[in-house]
């Protein structure tokens, strides 16, 4: 409830900032196509393949197809095995979130390096905790 002048110029407002995109940010998007993202595509493959490397051996998983995620089978409920995770200071997200799965984590890699070579080692000594 307002009075019919104030509502008028509040929907230009809503209209020009919430329907569309501002100029500015038309203009910053525009730079931002000319941007090479080669460097930053060919380090997310990186990452991706080294974790498919470090945890084919230790876990049912196929290479991400072009998500910085990783989706895989674990060998106890999801929650359960989050848990022994958190104790190596690992962060997962349960399986069950995004399918019916209660036995699958999702891993995120766009991280740093050192960051995923720690996770990798805590997973791979679960997987050897832990054998399914």
């Amino acid at each position: 409830l307002a009075p019919e002048l104030v509502i008028k110029q509040l929907t230009t407002l809503q209209q020009y900032t919430v329907v569309c995109a501002p100029s500015t940010t038309q203009w910053g998007g525009i730079e931002a196509l000319k941007t090479d993202m080669n460097s930053y595509i060919d380090d997310y493959r990186q990452k991706r393949d080294f974790v498919y490397d470090s945890l084919r051996d230790y876990y049912p998983i196929q290479k991400s197809g072009g998500a910085f995620y990783s989706f895989f089978e674990v060998p106890m409920s999801d929650e359960e095995f989050i848990q022994k995770a958190v104790k190596k200071d690992l962060i997962l997200v349960p399986g069950y979130i995004f399918s019916d799965k209660k036995n699958f984590v999702r891993l995120s890699f766009a991280t740093e390096w050192e960051t995923l070579k720690r996770g990798m080692a805590a997973l791979v000594e679960l997987a050897k905790e832990n054998p399914k």
